[in-house]
């Protein structure tokens, strides 16, 4: 999605001369819809989406929000999260009473976290040494029956899990305490849905695309852009520190910027090697594959 976002801010900025390579049979990357028929009594034959990939657009002051919005996009109907009966193992409903108690525990925890950002000393190493440390004060100060405090570790176990979810990590032991304050509310509802599924989006983006500048099926092997410079003798920090300098220390060639897509060679500075061999020449090129694929590949891909 980044890519596309990209591109349309270049195309609004008059610059046409483009391609987007995606590697799929699909735009959109893990925003992924999937549609299923389905049947009801009153209205019959309908669609329901189900997300394979992003689910909500969280808040409204963004520019998601705002392309949604202008599209008409938005459902009406908004989510939420952590609701509904809490069951232990056998199956027995926890109380209410106590899962409210423990939630607004966490919640008031995650708060604090906040303020470490701006603090120098005294910052715990994780958000989850944090709440571990702190949910077990909390059930110390308690005088709980052993199956109530039984229930109170099963509800914190089961927040700690869904923090590794919401924050896509492997353990919330790799959270950083510190750095938790960086993430900004950017209000109204923090759980909206599409109406017809956040790939709705996705092919209003492209949908506004001249014809044959998305081209799928094009997965980018090899992006070549030593014509700029002999770098051979530099390190991959100097490489990265040289390309972001490029304006400064390279000289441009000479190019017909209206046969970007072409695959022929004239003069362009950056070549793209796809599958089968296909080949894009170029001035400049924007990156947005995932972090784990360049950790992977960013030895060969460039």
């Amino acid at each position: 999605m980044a890519g596309l976002a990209a591109a349309r801010s270049l195309l609004e900025a008059g610059i046409s001369n483009i391609a987007i390579l995606e590697a799929q049979n699909r735009a959109g990357g893990r925003v992924f819809s999937l549609p299923i028929k389905m049947i009801n009594p009153q209205e019959g034959l309908y669609l329901k989406h189900i997300e394979l990939g992003a689910q909500w657009i969280h808040g409204e002051d963004n520019p998601v929000f705002r392309f949604s919005d202008q599209k008409n996009l938005l459902s009406s109907v908004n989510s939420d999260e952590g609701q509904g009966p809490y069951l232990r193992p056998n199956g027995s409903e926890i109380p209410t009473a106590i899962v409210h108690e423990v939630s607004g525990i966490i919640g008031t925890l995650l708060e604090k976290c906040e303020a470490f950002i701006n603090m120098a000393d005294c910052v715990p190493v994780s958000v989850g040494d944090y709440l571990q440390n702190e949910f077990q004060m909390y059930l110390e100060s308690c005088d709980d029956p052993p199956n109530v405090r039984q229930d109170k570790e099963d509800l914190f176990n089961w927040h700690k899990r869904y923090l590794v979810i919401d924050n896509s990590c492997d353990n919330i032991n790799c959270l950083s305490a510190k750095a938790w304050g960086h993430y900004q509310f950017t209000g109204g509802q923090d759980y909206i849905n599409l109406k017809n599924g956040y790939s709705s989006l996705i092919n209003s983006l492209t949908d506004e695309f001249p014809e044959d500048i998305l081209k799928l099926n094009s997965p980018v092997l090899l992006i070549d852009w030593s014509k700029y410079h002999s770098i051979d003798h530099l390190n991959i920090d100097d490489k990265t520190i040289f390309n972001e300098n490029s304006n400064q220390n390279y000289k441009r060639c000479e190019s017909n910027y209206s046969d970007i897509g072409c695959l022929c060679n004239k003069g362009f500075s950056v070549v793209l090697t796809c599958k089968d061999n296909v080949q894009y020449h170029t001035d400049h090129v924007i990156v947005t594959s995932s972090i784990g694929f360049l950790k992977q590949n960013f030895k060969s891909f460039f």
